[in-house]
């Protein structure tokens, strides 16, 4: 198993915020963890073993291991949740060190995910994340920016917050959000939808609706009829997903309409995307507003998907 060691990732952090907390300074601090099903047994494991090799010694800048359990269990908190707790314990450690340095008040930290756990490798729940920011001196405790971000727009907003530009041969594809962190409500010409992409999956998703389309190649939806034919026949559960090789995390099961040509959901009534509404004719004119903007976003892109966008 592969070593999860918080502990020597959080010792790494809080050494560099101690060695530039006198200057401006920008941390990117990638945890390995939540993983594999959020298991504890990431925690049971030496805690000097890291990616890097084995330490001497065990970093002692958090909590033990130990006590994770024991808070858990004097709470009466399934074991399943130690990891959510082990990463409470490294994010303290971390306000901890910009407290204690005088620096909390004046340091924007900014806590996200890549994806989900639920419909990873899909354009489903997995795209939609938790984004919390935590900035004393500009943003107001309890607040919340409703306007569609994504992880694009973490580089422009920093970079926006520095008073830095970008090289001219680098593109950016996010927007800056940082005059919503201070409450300025999103202008009127923020964005309207975002585009996602995995595998032979396109999608759009707006505040309201989102739109999916499976357009995987002949060959591979050869392969998906004959998996889902033998399935049928045999009672086996299918194997095969939509990029033509094993089927994972069981996205066909959390996602009834995984397999579905077209896909519609309103987000407002069915955040778990579980009734495909594109094949109800009343959602006609809202299904075609979605193709359309599926391919307009598609139209700076370079390469092809389907109808959307051909050679």
């Amino acid at each position: 198993m592969t070593p999860h060691n918080l502990e020597w990732i959080t010792e790494g952090a809080l050494e560099f915020i101690q060695q530039n907390h006198r200057k401006p300074f920008f941390l990117y601090m990638p945890l390995t963890l939540p993983h594999g099903q959020y298991s504890a047994a990431f925690l049971r494991g030496d805690p000097r073993f890291t990616a890097a090799g084995a330490l001497a010694k065990a970093p002692e800048v958090m909590p033990p291991r130990e006590s994770v359990f024991e808070r858990l269990r004097k709470e009466g908190i399934d074991e399943r949740n130690a990891v959510a707790t082990w990463i409470d314990d490294s994010v303290g450690a971390i306000l901890k060190r910009l407290e204690n340095l005088g620096v909390a008040d004046n340091t924007l930290v900014l806590f996200a995910s890549d994806h989900g756990s639920r419909g990873k490798g899909t354009c489903y729940e997995a795209s939609r994340v938790p984004c919390v920011a935590r900035w004393p001196r500009r943003i107001a405790p309890g607040s919340r920016i409703d306007a569609i971000c994504a992880n694009i727009d973490l580089a422009p907003t920093c970079l926006n917050l520095a008073g830095a530009t970008p090289p001219d041969n680098t593109t950016i594809d996010g927007t800056s959000f940082s005059p919503m962190l201070s409450g300025t409500p999103a202008p009127p010409d923020w964005r309207g939808s975002l585009y996602l992409e995995c595998l032979h999956i396109r999608a759009v998703v707006t505040g309201k609706w989102k739109y999916i389309a499976n357009r995987p190649p002949e060959q591979i939806s050869d392969r998906i009829r004959a998996d889902g034919l033998e399935s049928a026949r045999t009672g086996k559960p299918r194997t095969i997903g939509l990029d033509g090789e094993r089927l994972r995390y069981g996205a066909n099961i959390d996602f009834p309409h995984y397999f579905d040509h077209d896909q519609l959901y309103d987000l407002e009534h069915d955040m778990l995307e579980q009734r495909n509404l594109a094949g109800d004719r009343s959602f006609g004119p809202v299904l075609n507003e979605m193709k359309g903007r599926l391919k307009r976003h598609m139209a700076s892109l370079p390469h092809t998907f389907g109808e959307f966008k051909t050679a």
